[in-house]
C-alpha cells in the first residue's frame, strides 16, 4: 500500500469540493440609470409605485440571453446595465412612457468556479454556459392632477 493512497486523494477531494462548492456563492450586480439629456424629461423607474397620477400604457418584459463563450466571453454583451441602458430605456421612450413601476429584475449568472471549468474544459458539441437577464414593470405616462374645483359660495 502506497503511504498516503486513499486517505491523501480522499482529502485532496475533500479541499476541492470546499474550493469549489465556496467559490462563487454571492454576486452582486447594479444598474445605474444615465443622466437624462438636458433637454427631455428623465424616466423615472422604481419597484414601487408612483404617488402622482398616471395613465397605463402596457406592461412590459424584457429577456437577454447570452452564451458564454470560452465561459467568461458573453456573445452578445448582457448584464443589467446593458439591458436597462440599451433596450428597455430606449423601449419605454420609444412607447412615449415617462416612468416603468413595478420594476422586478433577474439575472442569472454562472460562478466564477464553473466559468473557469467551462473555458478548460470545453464541451462545444451539446451544453454552452449562458447567462441571461429578465425585467419586468409597467409602462406609464404621468398626468397632471385634476385641477381643484372652485370654492363654494
Amino acid at each position: 500500500m502506497r503511504p498516503g493512497g486513499p486517505v491523501l486523494l480522499t482529502a485532496l477531494t475533500a479541499a476541492a469540493a470546499v474550493a469549489l462548492g465556496g467559490s462563487g456563492c454571492t454576486s452582486i450586480s447594479m444598474a445605474r440609470l444615465p443622466p437624462a439629456p438636458a433637454d427631455a424629461r428623465p424616466i423615472r423607474v422604481t419597484t414601487g409605485t408612483l404617488a402622482e397620477p398616471y395613465q397605463s400604457l402596457g406592461l412590459i418584459q424584457i429577456h437577454r440571453r447570452a452564451q458564454l463563450l470560452f465561459g467568461w466571453v458573453s456573445v452578445p454583451h448582457t448584464d443589467l446595465q446593458v439591458v436597462f441602458e440599451e433596450i428597455l430605456l430606449p423601449e419605454a421612450e420609444r412607447r412615449g412612457a415617462d416612468a416603468i413601476i413595478g420594476v422586478r429584475f433577474h439575472e442569472e449568472l454562472w460562478s466564477p468556479a464553473a466559468r473557469t471549468l467551462f473555458m478548460c474544459i470545453p464541451i462545444f458539441g451539446w451544453f454552452l454556459p449562458y447567462t441571461s437577464v429578465t425585467i419586468t414593470g409597467e409602462l406609464v405616462k404621468r398626468v397632471p392632477p385634476a385641477p381643484a374645483p372652485p370654492p363654494l359660495p
